[in-house]
């Protein structure tokens, strides 16, 4: 019988990251996180499915060559880039996530494999795609980046996305929040802010491009009690988010996520 997941999260500031404690994001975690998200989407559905995401997609990736997803769980955004013609393949470390994904689509190109040790040659990639991967690692990012920068070509493009350390985040942080004792709880994830995980990349030789904030209505759910309430409510959430989506300035200030756009420098 498998444990339920931890829902209970305690946010904490350190070296400048706000830190994310709930339960160890292991394999385990991951086959129960993708046992209970077992939906997959159909081609009228990525238009929803990329909703955060096209835009940067559209304007970033290749048609031609061969498109790396790197953790990319269940398949949900692999199978919905390839139902829009992109080259992409994919890679997961959970087996049995990988398994059922499989049942569903046999001819899918998604693999077993760690995305640190990917067995690939150099340059083998003329893009990469990390969506809310590499923030789980409790020593940092570093070796995640460290093999997207082996396995792209030069000049080859990556799109990394991480938790995001908002101005309404920082905001909070003046008035004392986060500072409840996460004792008891594991390390989860951690939350950059940008001028720190543009640096983080730039060591590891990747030119930043751009960045977009995505989530707002996470973001905001997460941090303020009146969104959580509205959000909970199913004739306001999804005008409140339909708002959101056109309100820019909601990202810049909470987005939950920033979508980091980078080229394999030289």
């Amino acid at each position: 019988m498998s444990v339920p997941l931890q829902r209970q999260t305690v946010r904490h500031v350190e070296q400048q990251r706000l830190v994310y404690y709930r339960q160890s994001a292991d394999v385990t975690y991951w086959q129960q996180h993708w046992q209970q998200r077992v939906k997959l989407p159909t081609p009228d559905q990525t238009a929803a499915v990329l909703r955060d995401f096209n835009g940067v997609f559209q304007r970033w990736l290749p048609h031609e060559g061969r498109i790396l997803e790197a953790g990319c769980g269940n398949g949900r955004i692999l199978i919905t880039l390839r139902y829009l013609g992109y080259p992409i393949e994919g890679v997961e470390w959970v087996v049995d996530t990988v398994r059922a994904t499989r049942a569903s689509y046999p001819d899918l190109p998604i693999r077993v494999a760690d995305v640190t040790r990917l067995d690939v040659l150099d340059t083998a990639f003329d893009a990469y795609i990390s969506l809310g991967v590499v923030e789980h690692r409790r020593a940092g990012p570093e070796p995640f980046l460290t093999e997207a920068y082996r396995v792209l070509r030069p000049a080859g493009i990556m799109l990394i996305s991480v938790p995001y350390f908002n101005p309404l985040r920082r905001f909070k942080v003046l008035f004392g929040s986060y500072r409840t004792n996460p004792a008891g709880l594991e390390f989860y994830q951690y939350a950059f802010r940008p001028a720190e995980f543009n640096a983080l990349l730039q060591q590891s030789g990747f030119q930043m491009l751009e960045h977009v904030p995505i989530s707002s209505l996470k973001g905001l759910r997460e941090e303020l009690g009146v969104v959580r309430w509205m959000a909970s409510k199913p004739r306001l959430r999804g005008p409140l988010n339909a708002l959101l989506e056109r309100w820019q300035w909601s990202k810049q200030v909470a987005g939950h996520m920033m979508l980091y756009v980078c080229r394999k420098t030289e």
